[in-house]
């Protein structure tokens, strides 16, 4: 079941064991008084929604620590995650478009492996 989480302070080991317990997860970088993240997080919220993804928002300026292991330098900063595994990584210019395709993409395919791991 998706998750909409906003995160005061969570250490590396955490957040890589919450990316590792969802299918799809999408992590959102942001820092206090960034007008573009305050524009953005509705959409990226509306979009996880939408999708049945989990969303984890993350307060750089409480979490400065996962700036070099996530290799976020500034903000906002999107990240998408299917299985463990980044598979997209925006900052401030995102195309809310391709990303709605690529959940859509992943979300389908692994439907599409699943059933036919089921049949065999």
């Amino acid at each position: 079941m998706p998750t909409f989480l906003s995160m005061s302070k969570i250490s590396e080991q955490e957040l890589n064991k919450w990316i590792a317990d969802q299918r799809i997860a999408i992590l959102f970088f942001k820092t206090p008084g960034c007008g573009v993240c305050q524009m953005q997080l509705p959409r990226i919220k509306a979009i996880a929604e939408e999708q049945a993804v989990s969303l984890k928002v993350i307060d750089l300026s409480e979490n400065l620590h996962l700036s070099g292991p996530q290799m976020v330098l500034s903000a906002p900063v999107t990240k998408v995650f299917f299985e463990g595994k980044e598979i997209f990584k925006e900052g401030s210019y995102i195309n809310f478009d391709q990303l709605k395709q690529l959940l859509t993409q992943y979300k389908a395919d692994h439907l599409t492996s699943e059933h036919e791991k089921n049949e065999t």
